[in-house]
């Protein structure tokens, strides 16, 4: 994972020195989904618990998911309840998604549901669940 350190500080030009251009390209990409498609806000902060930088992204007062960067990929995890995530069958998403998260170990009461994104094919996948997510009360 990147960015461990709490003296980082995260910005698109940190990122950009980070990442690989073509991961950097798909984060652009990705964020532009957010802004565009929802009115999804994203804030990244350091969490101690989990000595890294996260990124929120919130819609409305929801938080919708959390991203991480590593080296080679970007890490989405959502979160569902077990009513809200059999709502995730019925997606036209890439089948291993679910397989990997009917096997995920529930945090709590939620079954988390992640995404690790290296190329920009993948954010159809990450759209569709997206809308999922936005789409629930």
């Amino acid at each position: 994972m990147l960015f461990r350190d709490p003296e980082d500080s995260i910005s698109d030009e940190s990122l950009g020195k980070a990442m690989s251009p073509q991961l950097f390209s798909v984060y652009q990409e990705l964020i532009s989904i957010m802004k565009d498609l929802y009115p999804i806000q994203h804030e990244w902060r350091y969490y101690r618990d989990g000595k890294a930088w996260l990124c929120k992204a919130i819609h409305k007062k929801k938080t919708v998911f959390w991203m991480s960067v590593w080296d080679r990929y970007i890490q989405i995890t959502f979160y569902f309840t077990e009513k809200t995530a059999s709502g995730l069958h019925t997606l036209p998403v890439d089948p291993e998604i679910l397989t990997n998260q009917q096997s995920t170990t529930p945090v709590g009461k939620l079954i988390p549901v992640t995404l690790k994104i290296h190329h920009s094919k993948q954010l159809k996948d990450f759209s569709t669940i997206l809308g999922y997510k936005v789409s629930l009360k």
